[in-house]
Order: C-alpha cells, then structure tokens, then sequence
C-alpha cells in the first residue's frame, strides 16, 4: 500500500495471511502518492503523486520503471490483461488509455466522471460511470474505442461499477435522485446491455451515499454475494446477496477509504487517510481490526492468486483446456504441466488440476566453510545471483560452462564494534560447469576480537564469572550511584550507596558552576558533565580527577557513551546529535535532529535512537558509520518525548504527546531493520495527567521487558508502571516535582533530581514508596553504574565454549539463588551476549 509525508512516500508490503508488515520500500521524494493498482500477474504496480504524474514500479524491488505525466487526476486505474496498456478514469472526464511499451498516452475516450474503470474477466471490455450522463460506458480493448452506453434510470448517479466473475453480470451502484437513496442495478455484461433488474432505494434512510472505487463495490468469486463500502460520514460496508438484494453488515467506527478485496473473497484492506494504519475486515464475520504502518495512506491494493476458478453456465457438457506454464531463470525453465490439459465436464461439477513441474535445469551446488554461522554471503553464476546464510546454496542454469564470482563478507552480524573481522573468499572467482559442485573456503584477517558478555539481573555488590576460552573473569557490580549538585559559584559530585541510600563521600570539582548533564560511561569508570557555558567535562569516576574538556557551543538535553566508551552521542538544543571522540578529544561528526531530547543506545551498541520531536520522527544512528540509517514516522501529530529500548534489543518504545486528543501515547517499534510500528496506545493516560517531557532514566523498561515506567512531571511530579502487554497503568502521584533520573538494571528503584533543592527523590519500585535524601546542595540529574554490568574477554577470531556458574548466598534464614540464562554454550568472538539471572528462594 502507498503511504507518504509531505515530503516523500514509503510503499509498505503486509504479508495477508499473518497481516503484518513485510517490508517499507521508501520512494525517494515523492509526496503525496495515493493512488494504486497492481498488474494482472502482479509484478506491476501503478501510483500516482499530487503533480499528476503516474509511475511504474516493480513489485518486487520496487525499482521505479517509468513516469509519465498525465495532466489530471486519475480517480481510478486498471491495467489490461497483457499488462500492456492502464486505463485511467480521470478528472478532465476522459478516459486516459496509456501504453506501457512506448510510455506514451495512446488514446482518450470522454466519459463525464469516470470515477471508476474496471474490466471484464476476459479482458475484452471496460466498464467506467460516465456519471454526469446517468450512463456506464463500454469501451472494447482491441480498438480501444467506446462501443455501449448503458443508460440507467434518469437521475440514477453512476458511483460504481463491478462485473462478476464468470463475465456475464455487471452490477451499477448509484444515487437514487427520485428518492435520495442508493441503488443497485443488474445489467447483462455484454451486447446488447439491456438491465436485467434494478433494486432501488436498497439502503435504508440512515445510510450516508458516497463514491465507491474499485475494492469498495465487489462481487465474491461464486457470485453470489455483492459487497459494498460507503464511506462519508463513518464507514459502512454491507453484504447483500444478488438474488435477494436483503442486505446484512455492520457499520464501523473507522473512516475508511479506497480499499481492496481479496480474491478469495475472504477478506477486505482499506485505506484510512491521514492516519498510519488500515481497516482490515474480516468478510466471513465482519469483524474488523486496524494495523499499523509507517505512515499515512489512502489506498490499498494488491495481488493474490485465484486457486478457484469458477464458471456460470447452463446445464450441460463443454470443453475446457488448460495450458502448460513457464518459468524462466538463467537460461533454464521452469515446466508446470496439469494434470488434465483438456477435456469435457458437465456443468455443476468440480475439476480439481494438479501441476506437475519439470525443468531442463542444471542445479549446481556453492558449499562454504570458514563464515561464523549465519552470516550472509552470495554468489553470481551465469549472471544468476543468490544469496544464503546458510553453509550451501543452489543455483539453477542451462547446462553449459560459466563463470562464477564471490564477494567478500565482511564484518559478519551481531559482532561487537571492536572485532574487525575481514573473510575473504577462495576462489573469489573461476568458471564451472553446470552441475560441478563448487568449494568455497573463507579465511579471515583480523585483529584480535572483544566479546562481552552483559549482566541483568543481580543485587548490587554480586561477584559473577563467566569462563571463555578458558579463560575465567570475574565482576563485581557497582551499587554506586552519582549526583553533581551545585551553588552559584561550584559544584560537587555526591557518591550514594544505592544499598544502604546514603551519601559515602563528596568530591568538589573546583569552580565550576551550574554543573548539571550526568552521564556515566558502560564500564563505570568514565562520567560526563556539563556546565552553563556549554562545556562537557569527563571525569574519572574514582578520584573525579577532571580528564578533559570540550567546548560544545550548544546545551545538552542528553548523553549517552557508545559501548567501547570511546565516543559520546549528545542531544543539544541546536537541533543536532553532536558525536564526540574521547580519543583526540574533538567534535567528530553532527547529525541533524529536530529536539532530540533524549538519546539512548540499543544493548549490542550498534545503533542510537534519538528523538527528532519536532518532525514526528524517532532518527535512528548507525554507531560504525555515524550516519542516519532510518526515520521512524510515528502517527502524525505525536510529539516525542521519550525513547527507550527494551534490553533484549527487539522492541522500541516511544512516548509522545499525541495531539488530537491532548493525551500522552506509547508507539511499540521493531527495534531493528525495517523499524515497522507494532502497536500504538494512544491516550494511555487520564485526564487528570500533565505532560511533559521525559529524560533517559524518566522513560524505561523493566529488565524482563513486561514493564514501562514512565515518569512525568509538569505541575506535581508522576511516576506510572505500565505492563507491555496490556497498557494498564498503576502508579502515584507524588507532591515532589521531580527533574531527571536514574532507573537501576535490577528494576527495584529509580532516583530523581530535585531541581533547586538539596536532596534527591529515591522510589521503591515494588512499593511505590517515595522517599528523600539529603545530599549538599541542589541537583537536576541523577546517574550511575549500577544498569549493565559488561565482562569484555579479548581473544582471537574463533568460536569459542563458555560457562557461567549459578550463584547463591544464604543469610541464615533463607537462601537466594540466581540462575545465569544461558548458562553454557558457545560464542563466536566479537559478539555481545546478554546474560539474564533468575532469582529463586528456599
């Protein structure tokens, strides 16, 4: 279906059995694209933008074909059966025949208001309302010329058009001027044209009258049942048998718009204009449901294949043939043979075809070795390529002799930053006959690889340890959390002991003032500050001996160290994502962000979500590249507030003001590649709720990922527990007015600053309990180590085994346990490896 921006237009492929997103091919700068129809074998689609112009893509890779500029609005499309020709009912009341061959307009036929253009089954007619006239025109597809009026009753407004499947029927859809109503009329499909019947005023007095396009006036694969959409006010869609014309449906919430019916006559897609998703229906219960897509349309079409193929006839006994089928692919072909080529059948009776394939193909087999397991490699063969993770992949061709070539792989998926693993393959290129299976080793130049292995779960102050290559770690988590506080004239770091929550020392950090962004490094070591003069400190989190300074020029709303702690990703008020190198101590890079507010990391370090609020936008990074990789369009008017991913990497929460119910929502998204929106929760909170925006630490999730907590503050200060699963809040409102935060990784207490007072707001996460602590002066911004713990082991680029032992400590009355998941296994060097501890009792 054509979704679009104001400034471009995104194609999102629904797979329909599961009804969920495919794939989003984005169509360059295109805007406003909306109007859309497939060829007949399905490997064409035709769009149309808001300049008038219409464009060929396929289907497949969506590559753009051709364009060509119509000079009017094209109400509907359909392309003929060769897939040779589209007829295009357009706004300047002709009928466009365009030829797809030479990319030119062949013909024009009048017709006065050709909202619709359908053809019959066989492909030798099309039908289109000629509207204004009270008439359906017949246009004949060989002479492209128009040869039928079919003149309906006088006052009869022409909305739709659709012929039934054996060819024999055509149905009309109209206004009834005589009495204000909708009717339906049923016309012998080819010469003479004469009507057969005319139902009039069929809808009741309640029902809106609006135009109907192609996929919201249809007929079901036997015939039997008419479907129609109406949609002005609301959206209805009715079911009414053709014999009896007694109509059964439902009236729906949703407003929907141009649609689609599936073949099988199972199921119905509507568009649903400016919002991001469509109207999926049911047809068997009427039942209806919404999915969500990237952005907003207003069509939908499709392709899917007919396994029925039904005929209407009189009873008796005829001939029928079926053809041989081909498909050709690198010189070779494809034979689908049925079972019954031709033959005679009577009438009423069911002839089931099999497709028996052969081919005169020549499969040669490409074996691999050397590749980490599941890493994508490809092969071109007789200029045929594929593409595998698997160790083997087969290439079809025509006998022969071919060459062959195959690019390097490098950098497999899921390793770490820091392993810059390069397989080169051998032979990279050779000739070989067709049928020869073909050896490719893989040998691999690297240095030396970093595998991390990432803690959630523990109680502070837990040694853990984990053998890798024989090689045994141990780690202590740290329960230490940080505060800069400040006067006018300097500021302080204050250590807690999230344990015992009291203050365990002070650090004062000379004669800087307004000290106020915290953010602290993935090992722990490393905290960044920033003052009112728009410099970013780092400090060593140990002795909080000052270790650099830079002059950013712009304030911070956020910052966040990139796993390896050699880079910080800061959010500032210059609408820019400023990336800093530690090394050399220097701007490295600036990406454009409209408000990025927040700026967080996915767990494996390899992207960075950013809030681009004022487009709508979350703006995802690529950390090796330090380009922009995606926009996430969220549902228009969501003003973003806060990101956060969930620690498994597979989900991306959004929180956003939600401007047309004044309410604050939460966008569930594919935190990886294509970024689809899984569901959106809008006005997850009541009434009585501000709004306002969130910081990292004021927007998480719970380490299990069963829990949101959201904390919002306005006036007052609100802190909400939101299961993933059902958007339920609890949660309280507390009299303190929070600023930012810090959640730790075991999800049992969050802690805030407190703006201009000398203490900070620590919450019991269980309880909801709220308390204070005191610390020297005023503070913002809370942070600390206590959200990963990472064990890193440098090692060579090989697969290696690895254990981690179960943990326990009794205390006298009872024992805890902690159980690792996975416990044992084995790791190719370079990846990152999140480990779970599971906590039992006895």
């Amino acid at each position: 279906m054509p979704s679009y921006t104001s400034s471009n237009s995104n194609i999102t492929v629904l797979n329909r059995t599961a009804n969920n997103v495919v794939s989003k091919y984005k169509l360059g700068t295109l805007s406003y694209v909306h109007l859309a129809a497939t060829s007949q074998d399905g490997k064409l689609m035709l769009l149309e933008d808001n300049a008038y112009n219409i464009y060929i893509f396929n289907t497949t890779s969506f590559a753009r074909i051709s364009s060509l500029y119509i000079g009017y609005y094209a109400y509907s499309a359909v392309f003929s059966n060769n897939d040779k020709y589209v007829y295009l009912g357009t706004s300047n009341n002709l009928v466009v025949v365009v030829n797809l061959t030479s990319n030119t307009i062949m013909k024009t036929i009048p017709a006065l208001y050709p909202y619709v253009v359908v053809m019959s089954p066989n492909g030798k007619l099309i039908y289109t309302t000629d509207a204004g006239n009270n008439n359906i025109t017949v246009i004949n597809t060989t002479s492209n010329t128009r040869i039928a009026n079919i003149s309906l009753n006088k006052g009869t407004y022409v909305y739709g058009v659709a012929p039934s499947p054996d060819g024999k029927t055509l149905y009309a859809l109209g206004y009834y001027s005589s009495n204000s109503k909708i009717n339906i009329t049923a016309i012998n499909a080819t010469s003479p044209f004469n009507i057969e019947a005319t139902h009039a005023g069929v809808f009741s007095s309640g029902d809106p009258y609006s135009y109907a396009y192609p996929g919201d006036f249809w007929v079901s694969p036997n015939d039997s049942v008419l479907y129609v959409s109406l949609y002005n006010s609301g959206y209805y869609l009715y079911k009414i048998p053709t014999s009896t014309y007694i109509i059964s449906g439902v009236s729906f919430p949703t407003t929907a718009t141009e649609g689609f019916a599936t073949s099988d006559g199972k199921s119905a897609y509507f568009g649903q204009g400016s919002n991001s998703y469509i109207v999926y229906v049911n047809l068997s219960s009427f039942v209806e449901s919404t999915i969500s897509i990237p952005s907003a349309t207003y069509a939908v079409t499709g392709y899917t294949q007919i396994s029925d193929m039904p005929f209407r006839t009189s009873s008796s006994s005829y001939s029928f043939s079926a053809p041989t089928l081909f498909n050709s692919t690198g010189g070779c072909a494809t034979i689908f043979t049925p079972s019954f080529s031709s033959g005679n059948l009577q009438a009423g009776e069911r002839q089931t075809l099999v497709y028996s394939s052969s081919n005169n193909c020549t499969f040669t087999t490409f074996t691999e070795s050397g590749l980490p397991s599941g890493t994508p490699w490809s092969v071109t063969f007789n200029s045929v390529t594929r593409n595998s993770t698997a160790t083997s992949m087969t290439i079809p061709t025509a006998a022969g002799t071919f060459s062959f070539s195959v690019p390097s792989a490098i950098h497999p998926a899921n390793q770490s930053l820091d392993c810059n693993s390069t397989y080169a393959p051998t032979p990279s290129s050779n000739t070989d006959t067709a049928g020869t299976p073909v050896s490719i080793s893989f040998s691999v130049s690297s240095s030396s690889c970093i595998t991390t292995f990432t803690e959630y779960g523990l109680p502070p102050g837990y040694n853990w340890n984990v053998t890798y290559d024989s090689i045994q770690q141990r780690e202590k988590t740290t329960p230490y959390i940080f505060v800069p506080s400040y006067t006018s004239s300097n500021s302080n770091i204050t250590v807690l002991n999230r344990t015992a929550n009291n203050v365990v020392s002070k650090y004062k950090l000379g004669t800087l003032s307004y000290v106020h962004l915290a953010a602290t490094s993935q090992d722990g070591k490393l905290m960044l500050l920033e003052d009112n003069a728009y410099n970013i400190y780092i400090f060593n989190t140990t002795s909080f001996a000052r270790i650099s300074s830079l002059y950013i020029g712009y304030y911070a709303y956020s910052a966040v160290f990139s796993n390896n702690d050699k880079y910080v990703y800061l959010g500032t008020s210059n609408n820019l994502v400023v990336v800093v190198n530690l090394t050399s101590n220097t701007i490295m890079k600036t990406i454009p962000a409209l408000y990025p507010y927040v700026v967080v990391m996915s767990p494996n370090g390899k992207l960075i979500y950013t809030t681009d609020a004022g487009n709508n936008n979350i703006t995802v990074i690529n950390t090796t590249s330090n380009t922009r990789i995606a926009n996430i369009s969220l549902n228009k008017g969501t003003y973003v507030y806060g990101v956060a991913p969930s620690p498994d990497g597979k989900t991306l929460y959004a929180l956003g003001y939600y401007s047309s119910n004044s309410k604050i929502n939460i966008t569930a998204i594919n935190a990886t590649s294509p970024f689809n929106i899984e569901a959106t929760h809008a006005g997850v909170f009541s009434s009585g709720d501000p709004y306002s925006y969130a910081y990292p630490g004021d927007f998480w999730v719970s380490p299990n990922d069963s829990v949101l907590y959201v904390s919002l503050y306005n006036s007052g200060y609100y802190l909400y527990k939101i299961p993933t699963s059902t958007y339920i809040i609890s949660g309280v409102s507390f009299p303190t007015t929070a600023t930012e935060g810090f959640a730790t990784s075991d999800g049992k207490s969050a802690y805030f600053g407190q703006g201009s007072n000398s203490y900070i707001v620590y919450v019991n996460l269980s309880s909801f309990v709220e308390s204070t602590i005191s610390i020297p002066s005023a503070t913002y911004a809370v942070t600390g180590y206590t959200q990963i713990s990472d064990m890193p082991f440098r090692t060579s680029s090989s697969s290696y085994s690895f254990s981690i032992p179960t943990l326990s400590n009794s205390s006298g009355i009872h024992t805890s346990t902690y159980t690792p998941t996975p416990a044992t296994g084995s790791l190719q060097a370079g990846y990152i490896i999140p480990i779970t501890f599971t906590a039992s009792y006895s």
